[in-house]
């Protein structure tokens, strides 16, 4: 569950990155900030769900390989259906 949250809020971040241009333009443009912060969340929570005392500490159940990819998928889900909803709302969204 915290895994697939912390994923989620990620896959927003990245949908906001901006309202104007493509998909592939937001994700390649270069942001030292944004790259600084996706490499923390990558290592916290990859030191979180892996090494068995951190696990223990906040009293999180060990995770097997299907567990990783429904985390993946559910963070790739929100992504795309977020997008797409970007795309359908238009101009709506735009702050």
């Amino acid at each position: 569950m915290f895994a697939t949250l912390v994923i989620c809020l990620v896959a927003l971040i990245l949908v906001n990155r901006s309202y104007s241009s493509s998909l592939r333009t937001a994700i390649m443009r270069p942001n030292i900030a944004l790259g600084f912060v996706l490499a923390i969340v990558a290592i916290l929570l990859g030191v979180t769900l892996t090494l068995p005392l951190v696990r223990d500490l906040f009293h999180f159940g060990a995770l097997q390989a299907p567990d990783f990819l429904e985390i993946g998928a559910a963070g790739l889900l929100l992504w795309v259906l977020l997008e797409a909803v970007k795309k359908l709302m238009g101009r709506r969204l735009q702050p």
